[in-house]
């Protein structure tokens, strides 16, 4: 502070002053301990470049908390008018074990369904049995 102040009355510089009264050897050692703590980042790749910008851009972006909760609420909004679940009806045959497998038979019934409506009916009634042996013995 006493150089400081002295080298202000009589108008030199502060850091001339300083490098003036300090020893070579030291000024040294505090460099080589100043590039250790922090390393010249000078270019090496492509890719650590893309990362300091990446961390700089980053840095700069202040997020604003109540836009983000408006446009949070808009989207929920516009999610629960176009992604609503169907409402179970209780009156729907249960003919499947599980969603998958209710997919795979409406698929079924819609290209089959024409074909296999009488097999269907005749086994909730358990006379499929009793028509399939009549065929059979017709035709011995």
């Amino acid at each position: 502070m006493e150089l400081k102040k002295a080298g202000e009355e009589r108008g030199e510089n502060y850091g001339r002053l300083k490098a003036l009264k300090t020893q070579a050897d030291l000024i040294a050692r505090k460099k080589a301990i100043k590039r250790k703590k922090k390393p010249d980042r000078g270019f090496c790749d492509y890719e650590a470049m893309t990362l300091r910008q990446y961390q700089r851009l980053s840095g700069n972006i202040k997020p604003d908390i109540k836009a983000y909760e408006k446009m949070r609420e808009v989207i929920e909004k516009k999610h629960d008018q176009y992604h609503r679940r169907r409402m179970f009806d209780p009156d729907s045959p249960i003919d499947y074990i599980s969603g998958r497998n209710r997919k795979f038979s409406q698929k079924l019934d819609r290209f089959y369904d024409r074909y296999t409506e009488d097999l269907k009916s005749d086994l909730e009634r358990r006379t499929a049995i009793l028509k399939s042996f009549k065929k059979f013995f017709q035709f011995c």
